[in-house]
């Protein structure tokens, strides 16, 4: 049983139980959204494989100089964590925050036709 099966999160509750109280709750109720997600809670393995771990910041390598979209999920709620060229280029983080929030249409769609 994948239920019985699922990781323990934090405060020992399994991971999957959380989705009975999201849908008992009023939709304008539910969290959906927690704060920015910063660069230091990326995993260093997905820095590692875009090739982001440059340290020179004017290097065109350096993770500000390209363009990084990163949604994590916990409990239903989403994080995102934007660089600050896809900030600046693509779509911010305050209107990724936005667009999340009304549920009127996907993130993905602030940048694909």
């Amino acid at each position: 049983n994948m239920f019985e099966a699922a990781e323990t999160g934090q405060g020992g509750v399994r991971k999957m139980e959380f989705l009975s109280g999201v849908v008992a709750e009023p939709t304008s109720m539910q969290q959906t959204t927690g704060p920015r997600l910063h660069l230091s809670e990326l995993p260093e393995r997905l820095l590692q494989g875009c090739g982001c771990f440059e340290v020179d910041p004017t290097s065109p390598r350096h993770l500000d100089n390209r363009w990084v979209f990163v949604r994590e999920m916990t409990c239903g709620a989403s994080r995102f964590y934007t660089s600050a060229a896809f900030d600046r280029d693509i779509a911010s983080w305050e209107s990724i925050q936005k667009t999340w929030k009304e549920n009127k249409q996907q993130v993905k769609d602030l940048w694909l036709p």
